[in-house]
């Protein structure tokens, strides 16, 4: 029901190429603040502090299209990878964690004034091959373990604030705040080229890597540019 339900929302949101009605299309990066962190039962020499894993992603970068039913009304899919690595880091460690990140939306627009705009709204959170890469055969006795999590269906609450940048132009800078909230669960495990099983590893790390949450605060900024099909040509009025 779950799949049926994204596809759905997915087609909605691609079938607005096929209208002739304002578009957009917006280039964003910006930082996931993790909803929590898991230890991984790695420590520094020196300090003996925690190495700790973010699910919920560091850095965050990706792309949004939209399209704008009414003056009222938006809706969004934004495509967008995250990546994140041990806290702190070591040099004898190398690591990440990332994932794909689909989440279709759906906006109101409140419009502060005719150049300047606020949304709110939310969606669907869809977290695609969530990858805990983690090589530490640089320590004895270490190993290179690849955690491959299952695809996850959550949810997205958002907000943004648009402002456009010069007349005529069709160009404007958004500012975007998502929290996003996703619990993905372990599928597999290859440990230095061969299966594994999660209960191999020590009771703490793997029942961590069970099942976590992967969701955050998403923060970005990013350029979008404003346009119509159909050879319509939409000028945007400033006051």
């Amino acid at each position: 029901m779950k799949r049926i339900f994204l596809v759905v929302l997915l087609f909605l949101s691609f079938n607005v190429l096929l209208a002739d009605n304002p578009y957009k299309v917006q280039i964003l990066g910006g930082f996931a603040v993790p909803f929590k962190k898991y230890e991984t039962g790695l420590a520094l020499t020196q300090t003996y502090e925690s190495l700790k894993f973010r699910p919920g992603g560091s850095f965050d970068y990706g792309l949004k299209i939209g399209y704008e039913l009414n003056p009222k009304v938006e809706t969004d899919l934004k495509v967008h990878y995250q990546i994140s690595y041990l806290t702190p880091g070591a040099s004898n460690v190398d690591d990440r964690f990332t994932k794909l990140m689909l989440q279709p939306e759906v906006l109101y627009i409140l419009s502060l004034t005719k150049s300047v705009k606020f949304k709110f709204g939310g969606g669907l959170s869809y977290a695609i091959n969530p990858v805990f890469d983690i090589d530490a055969t640089q320590i004895q006795g270490g190993a290179h373990n690849i955690f491959y999590f299952k695809n996850s269906l959550g949810f997205a609450l958002s907000a943004e604030h648009e402002i456009y940048l010069r007349k005529k132009m069709n160009l404007s800078f958004v500012t975007g705040f998502s929290f996003r909230y996703n619990m993905i669960k372990v599928d597999h495990v290859i440990s230095d080229g061969n299966p594994a099983a999660i209960d191999y590893f020590p009771s703490g790390f793997g029942n961590n890597l069970k099942k976590l949450n992967a969701g955050g605060l998403d923060i970005s900024m990013g350029v979008c540019y404003h346009f119509e099909l159909a050879g319509k040509n939409r000028v945007y009025e400033y006051e």
